[in-house]
């Protein structure tokens, strides 16, 4: 189990990520507050080696009253957060742990 933050401070990927280990497709891995970065992100990883197929789990609002979890794979993922971010604050989930 991997944990990282989707930004720095500047809002941007972090430069000093691990990427050969965060494309492992046997790890599973936690993003977060990676929203806004996922896509950029995804595109590094996928480069990296890590499947378009990787099973991902978008999690918002965690334990709050309007919680949702949305299960993808994590190029559907990076697509969805190109077209929209929205507010909620959320984590991000992929790799084998993310299966349904």
């Amino acid at each position: 189990m991997q944990f990282v933050t989707g930004h720095d401070i500047t809002g941007q990927l972090p430069e000093d990520m691990n990427l050969p280990a965060l494309a492992d497709p046997m790890a599973s891995t936690v993003v977060f507050m990676g929203k806004r970065t996922f896509p950029k992100l995804y595109d590094v990883l996928h480069a990296h080696g890590l499947p378009a197929d990787t099973p991902a789990l978008l999690a918002e609002d965690v334990s709050g009253p309007k919680q949702r979890l949305t299960r993808m794979t994590v190029a559907d993922l990076a697509d969805h957060l190109r077209a929209e971010i929205g507010d909620a604050p959320a984590l991000i989930l992929y790799g084998p742990l993310a299966e349904g």
